[in-house]
């Protein structure tokens, strides 16, 4: 049998001496912040090193593209220029 975990979203990632640690929260069911929202509670750490960070995210990228692809997600578009804002700049030669 295969132990399973879920997690609403990741809390927090960072590298040290080469290891990639991802730490896995979920909204907590009784603690509530300032305004009644649920906090996020630590789940799971999953601690990796680069090597598999990186096939990791190959991997999720084709999961990006295949989900696309079926239309169940959309590619965000551009947010629009704000008024006033400055024109990006041009290409230095």
């Amino acid at each position: 049998m295969t132990k399973e975990m879920f997690a609403d979203t990741i809390g927090g990632i960072g590298i040290n001496k080469g290891v990639i640690r991802m730490d896995f929260v979920s909204q907590s069911a009784t603690e509530k912040d300032g305004k009644g929202q649920p906090t996020d509670e630590f789940r799971q750490r999953i601690v990796m090193p680069v090597e598999g960070f990186l096939r990791m995210h190959a991997m999720m990228q084709s999961m990006m593209q295949k989900l696309q692809e079926s239309g169940a997600l959309t590619p965000r578009q551009p947010a629009p220029a704000a008024k006033g804002a400055l024109p990006p700049p041009k290409p230095k030669r």
